[in-house]
């Protein structure tokens, strides 16, 4: 049998151009390769096609990355709690092939969901915390379907939720 010559690289996202530590493979048949910079703690990412796809951040935002570069066209911040195991965590795409109601394009997202309210008139319990005049109640987390339209996500719908402990207790 012959060898291949064909190569794989690995993606790396990287938070600024300064003083990047790219990761190390000791397989020569790969390579690590800087796909996007300006991100702010990358979690996940899903393909739309060859060289477009969309990333997930911590802090609530998605982005969406064609040919190398964040474009303005798809952006979304949803209001996520930034606790160690919480945050914008998960996504999945419906395969475009896949024949929907009216070949609609559905994007899934996984996340800790809050609710912030900025009155006087807030409902302080041991599942909120408070910031001056503000409060961030933890929901629990939470799986909401978006349609993928004109390059917007819209129209969400929540699909699952799993309540925190807290909320539970309070909901009963």
């Amino acid at each position: 049998m012959g060898e291949s010559n064909s190569s794989s690289s690995i993606s790396y996202f990287s938070n600024s151009s300064n003083n990047i530590t790219l990761p190390q493979v000791k397989d020569p048949n790969l390579t690590v390769e800087v796909v996007v910079d300006g991100l702010n703690m990358p979690t996940t990412m899903a393909f739309l096609g060859k060289d477009d796809f969309l990333i997930l951040q911590k802090n609530g935002s998605l982005v969406r990355v064609i040919d190398g570069v964040i474009s303005d066209k798809t952006r979304l911040d949803v209001p996520v709690v930034k606790g160690f195991y919480q945050g914008l965590l998960g996504i999945a795409i419906t395969n475009q092939s896949i024949s929907t109601k009216n070949n609609e394009t559905y994007v899934f997202l996984y996340y800790t969901e809050v609710s912030t309210t900025t009155n006087n008139n807030t409902n302080i319990n041991e599942n909120s915390t408070r910031d001056g005049n503000s409060s961030t109640h933890i929901l629990g987390n939470m799986v909401y379907r978006y349609e993928f339209v004109d390059n917007k996500l819209i129209n969400p719908t929540k699909i699952k939720a799993w309540l925190s402990n807290r909320a539970q207790r309070f909901s009963l």
